[in-house]
């Protein structure tokens, strides 16, 4: 077994507003540390959400996957860097050099500011893709190739972890260093369907296999007692 932290869930605030998030973050904060801010609630809410959550005494996992040529992105970091989030994605597929340059701004930033330096997550292959829909899109090798692939590459350049689908944890943690993270959306309680993802996974066989953080949302922000949920997830991983 992997994880040694006893808060390793990352709560998704899929939620459409400042105030519904708000809620969930206040609800949860005793339970819970991180949280994870995708398009739909930065689009919505800007950057004052990722200070809302902070200001309740949370991280902020900021999930924008970041691809583009390399110079936009690693002047993007500027940015990042300054609103003091613990985690963010960048796209593996983005390539070497966008990775690499980011690792350099990210490292240059943080020694010449004293600012905390974030967890830099590669993403690998989405969730909702399989080996069908790789194919169509161009891609020769398999799902659990490519992801292998994306996962080196991001070790290579000195990204602190990926982003990858429960199916893939034990061969990323087969191939990679012990402190490499991987972090696992897509996990599900078993009542929640699996929606538009195709890689699921349950809680137990996500921390079985070795995954660092745990993301999940609709599990625990659509139950009836979001913080009753959360909980029992919790007592579930303390057993295992």
């Amino acid at each position: 077994m992997r994880i040694k932290n006893d808060k390793p869930i990352i709560v998704a605030l899929d939620v459409p507003t400042r105030k519904d998030a708000g809620k969930l973050v206040s609800e949860l904060i005793d339970s819970v540390r991180i949280f994870k801010v995708g398009h739909r609630l930065f689009l919505r809410e800007g950057i004052n959400i990722v200070r809302m959550i902070q200001d309740k005494g949370g991280e902020v996992f900021l999930d924008l996957k970041f691809h583009d040529i390399p110079s936009v992105i690693a002047n993007a970091m500027e940015a990042v860097l300054k609103e003091k989030v613990y985690m963010l994605t960048v796209h593996s597929l983005g390539g070497r050099a966008m990775l690499e340059q980011v690792v350099r701004k990210v490292k240059s930033l943080s020694g010449e500011t004293s600012l905390r330096k974030p967890l830099l997550l590669g993403i690998t292959i989405l969730t909702s893709l399989d080996d069908e829909k790789l194919k169509e899109m161009g891609f020769s090798l398999p799902v659990k190739q490519e992801v292998l692939k994306l996962a080196k590459l991001a070790e290579d350049c000195n990204l602190d972890g990926v982003v990858c689908s429960g199916k893939e944890i034990s061969l990323i943690r087969n191939n990679t260093e012990k402190s490499f993270l991987v972090v696992v959306p897509g996990v599900r309680t078993e009542e929640i369907p699996s929606d538009d993802q195709s890689r699921v996974i349950s809680v137990e066989d996500a921390i079985k296999t070795g995954a660092d953080y745990l993301v999940m949302g609709r599990s625990i922000t659509e139950s009836e007692h979001p913080k009753k949920k959360l909980e029992l997830i919790l007592q579930k991983i303390s057993k295992l």
